[in-house]
């Protein structure tokens, strides 16, 4: 059994709310049987859902209104949905008992299936900057790159590095990230599938559904449901913990989480509970994220300074005195910024 003791909580979170929620339990239009996958259209704020149960795509509007559905009679147990920005496909995975891959246009037109040979249970899914279909495999434990048409480009096994891999995002560095949710991390994998560096851990990021990766602002979203909906942010290039969030309501495990918006500071999460829930995440990113940076900033200044001050004769008063001021001004600053932290945002343990 695993220690409960090294999951307890390591951060402290700020609230945020939900800002709209849809969705019911039934098969008509807007209703879900299990709303496994999210994506959400960068140009036309459109979202996505892989209704798994029912068999089908359905497409809503930025309010939750229902637009169309897509998929009946070919569709079986759609997991995972993700859209080409720069084409605009909607790219389907579904578990077993069929584990392949379609893609569909944007208006819902089937165009190819493919990955039945090479996939036993897709789960993490994501097209990439140069369009390509990222596939993790948690079964066979491998991540498979695909054309949009269908050729399988490259592939690598993951399983000595990961024990239940996700959710999957591809940076234009050519980084995959890959939430492993019994390890509550993500690591960084190269397409060489070399494991380059490990984001979270237990406490932080316990049992990871979602990875949302902004490259504009060089952070990564995590998202877990470890005894609430919990959002960490770090710096993607090492993994330095940014800002914390969790929701100020409970409701019952999540299942996917999309970015939604161009500036990345709202997300789509999908429920068990039937329902879709819009958050904002970075209305308040002071609090925590300023507060952790301001320790590790001063941390490194007092580890510099007494690496300065052993290489000092201490016979020196000038250079006792001068310590002794840097010191104190270090203090103040490190005050001010906590000061600052804790006037930032609403915090709760």
């Amino acid at each position: 059994m695993e220690n409960q003791k090294s999951l307890q909580p390591k951060l402290r979170r700020d609230r945020m709310s939900y800002v709209l929620k849809f969705g019911e339990q039934g098969a008509a239009y807007g209703q879900f049987a299990e709303p496994s996958g999210v994506a959400v259209s960068l140009a036309t704020e459109d979202i996505y859902i892989a209704d798994a149960n029912n068999h089908r795509i359905q497409v809503f509007d930025k309010w939750g209104k229902f637009k169309y559905h897509f998929g009946e009679g070919r569709l079986k147990f759609p997991n995972r949905v993700a859209l080409s920005a720069i084409s605009g496909e909607v790219v389907v995975s579904e578990r077993p008992p069929v584990h392949q891959i379609q893609v569909y246009d944007a208006s819902g037109a089937f165009l190819v299936k493919f990955g039945s040979k090479h996939l036993r249970h897709p789960r993490g899914l994501t097209v990439d900057h140069h369009n390509r279909v990222v596939v993790v495999e948690c079964k066979v434990m491998r991540v498979f790159v695909f054309s949009l048409r269908g050729d399988l480009l490259h592939s690598f096994d993951c399983a000595s590095s990961i024990q239940f891999p996700n959710a999957v995002a591809v940076s234009r560095s050519e980084e995959i990230y890959i939430s492993d949710n019994r390890s509550h991390c993500v690591k960084v994998f190269n397409f060489a599938g070399e494991c380059l560096r490990v984001l979270g851990g237990a406490g932080v990021t316990n049992y990871p559904i979602g990875v949302l990766l902004d490259e504009r602002s060089g952070t990564l979203a995590v998202v877990d449901n470890y005894n609430n909906l919990n959002v960490t942010l770090f710096r993607a290039a090492d993994g330095a913990v940014l800002a914390a969030f969790e929701s100020s309501v409970k409701h019952q495990q999540c299942l996917d989480v999309a970015p939604f918006g161009a500036d990345g500071s709202t997300i789509v999460v999908t429920s068990k509970d039937l329902q879709v829930y819009i958050y904002r995440i970075k209305a308040e990113v002071g609090g925590v994220g300023c507060g952790l940076v301001a320790q590790q900033q001063l941390s490194q200044q007092q580890q510099q300074q007494q690496q300065q001050q052993s290489r000092r004769s201490f016979g020196s008063s000038q250079a006792s005195s001068s310590a002794g001021s840097v010191n104190q001004q270090q203090q103040q600053q490190f005050q001010q910024l906590s000061i600052g932290a804790s006037l930032n945002g609403n915090s709760s343990s």
